[in-house]
């Protein structure tokens, strides 16, 4: 209502303006109107009879002309209430109009509105059972993290209690990936422990690389990734990751006995017996695990071996 009371307002100005120009044209073009009473004539021997008559023409002429200005302008100014009175009534009807397009939008996002809250709701409480089952399944992973902890490193053999945790632990990590949820670089590396005992070496490589990933130097999974990619006859890539992982932990046994491995499958017995060597000054175990391990079966009659072994 205000900006039609504002336009309303607007067009009054305009009429009151043309109406004060008009009338300083009606001044500046004819001058001053003065019709004159016969009293005011000159003396009747000053003029004569045509004069009097000539001068009352003249008068009379321009008051028709007054009058017929004065009606133009009446007419203009009833013509110009009119389209007012239409405008106004005009943009009254559009603004009716758009109110009630307004509020027929307004209802049906309203309604909109409300769908998409029921739906939400309903979700929500589809979903409140999977969201209690995650939060239960990371508690219990936190928990199977500390369980493996003293765990030995690949490729040693576990026992049926270790291989069951780790079968349990890695369908709860399977089960938290699935919906997103962020793992530890520690859980990915017992995932990929899990694998390497059931023989899925490209899985257990996998998982090894996402926790070196996680975490760069992660001297375990970088061990692990050695063991895996030996049992894949990738040598080379092996020994690079052993180097790392000793890199990383100068006093990892493992990482030393598995390299000793290593090179022992490339026929090089001379680093063999080096990095085997160091594994037993840092674990006297690894005496009787080269005894029997099949990577060393051939140099079970070779002295340099006795000697370490011994």
């Amino acid at each position: 209502m205000s900006k039609r009371r504002a336009f309303l307002i607007r067009i009054l100005l305009i009429i009151v303006v043309i109406g004060c120009l008009t009338h300083t044209s009606w001044g500046q073009g004819n001058g001053t109107v003065n019709i004159s009473h016969p009293s005011s004539l000159p003396a009747k021997s000053e003029f004569s009879d045509e004069d009097v008559l000539e001068h009352t023409q003249r008068s009379l002429d321009r008051s028709i002309s007054i009058l017929n200005t004065v009606a133009t302008l009446m007419g203009v100014l009833v013509a110009l209430l009119t389209l007012i009175v239409i405008i106004g009534a005009a943009w009254g009807i559009f603004e009716s109009r758009q109110l009630k397009e307004f509020k027929q939008k307004a209802k049906e996002s309203a309604d909109e509105a409300k769908e998409y809250a029921d739906e939400a709701k309903k979700d929500a409480e589809e979903a409140k059972p999977i969201i209690e089952r995650l939060k239960k399944t990371e508690e219990e992973v936190g928990t199977l993290r500390e369980k493996t902890m003293g765990f030995p490193p690949l490729p040693e053999a576990l026992s049926e209690d270790q291989k069951k945790i780790l079968d349990d632990y890695g369908r709860k990590i399977e089960f938290l990936e699935a919906f997103g949820l962020p793992l530890k670089s520690e859980d990915y590396l017992n995932r990929g422990a899990e694998l390497y005992q059931r023989g899925e070496y490209e899985l257990a490589l996998k998982a090894f690389d996402k926790a070196i990933e996680l975490k760069p130097d992660y001297a375990a999974a970088w061990h692990n990734r050695g063991v895996v990619l030996g049992k894949l006859g990738r040598h080379d890539e092996a020994l690079k990751a052993h180097d790392k992982a000793i890199g990383l932990k100068h006093d990892f046994a493992s990482a030393w006995y598995n390299k000793a491995c290593t090179y022992y499958r490339k026929a090089d017995k001379e680093n063999a017996l080096k990095n085997l060597s160091k594994a037993i000054d840092l674990d006297a175990k690894y005496k009787e695990e080269a005894k029997s391990d099949e990577d060393f079966k051939n140099l079970w009659d070779d002295e340099d071996f006795k000697r370490i072994v011994s």
